[in-house]
């Protein structure tokens, strides 16, 4: 079961009953950095300064700004203990690989790309704070 804790043009946001956040953007939209400023913002009042594991689901093809990337890399290590990439294409496993490589390298130690969205969740249960 996943409960909505945000939505807006660019996507939305369930907290999973794994405890794990899943991030769902919308199908060609690009995403902005004030978008990503208030997905942050949301998820930092919900984690209420916990951090959780997250999933980024690119099964719907989007393009995030390079503004709205950079802007979650610098809160990543912060909010985040671990990031996987549910990326069932090949062009999905591509670009989530170049943000990867790109705007997460040195900041997370925990990223990942999965073909399989339940791969990825038990992945991302292993980084629960509070299991």
């Amino acid at each position: 079961m996943k409960t909505e804790i945000f939505r807006s043009a660019a996507g939305v946001v369930w907290w999973r009953d794994e405890h794990i956040l899943h991030l769902q953007q919308c199908s060609g939209h690009e995403a902005t950095e004030q978008e990503a400023r208030q997905f942050l913002s949301t998820v930092e009042r919900f984690l209420a300064g916990a951090k959780a594991p997250l999933l980024i689901d690119r099964s719907q093809s989007y393009s995030p700004s390079f503004g709205a990337l950079t802007m979650m890399a610098r809160r990543a290590a912060e909010l985040f203990s671990a990031i996987a990439y549910y990326a069932p294409t090949v062009e999905a496993r591509g670009a989530s690989r170049v943000v990867a490589d790109t705007f997460l390298k040195g900041v997370m130690e925990n990223v990942a790309i999965f073909d399989d969205e339940a791969a990825a969740v038990r992945w991302l249960v292993s980084f629960n704070s509070d299991t």
